[in-house]
């Protein structure tokens, strides 16, 4: 067994749901807000980060493989962390036609 000393914990952050400021007033919504959430976070100690990507103009989830990329990267090029997307669910919006995991994780 091992002891408490020798254990490792990972701390993971969701900065944002798929409901918007309507119901969440302070998340970030756009695409420099994420990254510079998610990199005080990782700086305050998270290893992982968890994001929804949202169209700016209308404060509405956005399934974008681009926004995503934008976001990850962003977050990525500051801090060593593990950054990841929302899986496609039903209910969290709508998804762009053709939408795969292959197109969602590349830029992982």
């Amino acid at each position: 067994m091992e002891s408490m000393e020798s254990q490792k914990t990972w701390l993971e952050v969701a900065l944002n749901g798929p409901w918007g400021r309507r119901r969440q007033p302070n998340i970030p919504l756009t695409v420099k807000e994420i990254i510079d959430a998610g990199v005080a976070c990782v700086k305050a100690g998270a290893a992982v980060v968890h994001a929804h990507a949202y169209d700016a103009q209308s404060g509405k989830p956005k399934e974008d493989a681009d926004l995503y990329s934008e976001i990850i990267q962003g977050i990525r090029s500051q801090v060593d962390a593990i950054v990841y997307p929302t899986i496609p669910t039903a209910g969290l919006g709508e998804y762009p036609a053709g939408d795969t995991g292959q197109n969602r994780f590349a830029v992982m």
